[in-house]
């Protein structure tokens, strides 16, 4: 993933919320949100997306080499433990439905909203759903984050519950360090 120093479809950000993303050229889909989507179903999606952020930090989270024992090992209790949560998730998935990993999209992702080039999001102005972003190369399974479409390229995110807002916060926190590291590095 790239940083991009211009996009223009990106308004001019207003405050760090917008100025922390996730920002690439990534795979992505837009499903219609379902009729009759309960409050269970939107629970068990955010517990996925929830499972699914904590297995990405678990991923990047570099070794350590040195230190108290104790801590190493707990450490890597913990690494082991989620990862076999991210297998059990991703085996359940596949189990579910078989899909084919969407096209590629220059995308935007922030705490409030998705932006994107292209038609990529098919949905008319004020349609509401179900954004689908495959936000990690090793994962083979999208955060699904509901959203309304606003305007052409612009989908802006539905109230989260705390707990996935605080994770999907970190996430483009460490997401864009990362990006910014990469972009000085290769300067």
């Amino acid at each position: 993933m790239d940083v991009i120093e211009t996009n223009p479809v990106t308004p001019v950000a207003t405050d760090l919320a917008d100025t922390i993303c996730l920002e690439g050229v990534l795979p992505v889909a837009w499903a219609a949100m379902p009729a009759g989507f309960t409050d269970h179903e939107f629970s068990a999606m955010h517990e996925g997306n929830l499972m699914l952020l904590n297995a990405i930090a678990v991923i990047d989270q570099p070794q350590a080499h040195d230190g108290d024992e104790s801590g190493l090992l707990h450490q890597d209790m913990f690494r082991i433990e989620a990862k076999l949560d991210l297998l059990t998730s991703l085996v359940t998935r596949l189990l579910d439905k078989y899909a084919l990993v969407p096209p590629l999209a220059s995308v935007r992702l922030t705490a409030r909203q998705f932006l994107w080039h292209g038609q990529v999001l098919p949905a008319e102005p004020g349609t509401s759903g179900i954004i689908e972003i495959y936000v990690h190369p090793l994962v083979a399974a999208p955060l699904r984050l509901p959203a309304r479409v606003e305007s052409a390229g612009v989908a802006l995110l539905s109230e989260l519950p705390l707990s996935m807002k605080n994770a999907l916060e970190k996430f483009l926190f460490r997401q864009h360090r990362r990006q910014v590291a990469e972009h000085r590095s290769s300067r």
